[in-house]
């Protein structure tokens, strides 16, 4: 089963643009998006089981200047 998630990202100030360049290498990443708010990058990633959900994840989580994440798993009712 497909597991579909959006990531949340509060990121250091002015760092956007290379997140966003950073994000474009991490597989499963489907679409990533400024917003204004609380966070500011907010992603969707597809993944085949929770084990690469994970996987990717932490490949988020690693990238510089990347300072927290919110992870949301998307389910079908």
């Amino acid at each position: 089963m497909k597991v579909q998630a959006y990531i949340l990202m509060t990121v250091n100030l002015g760092c956007e643009t290379e997140i966003l360049k950073a994000l474009r290498k991490v597989q499963g990443l489907e679409e990533a998006f400024y917003i204004f708010g609380d966070y500011d990058i907010l992603t969707e990633v597809n993944a085949n089981t929770i084990d690469e959900l994970n996987q990717t994840v932490s490949q988020i989580r690693k990238l510089r200047n990347v300072r927290s994440t919110v992870t949301m798993i998307k389910r079908e009712l």
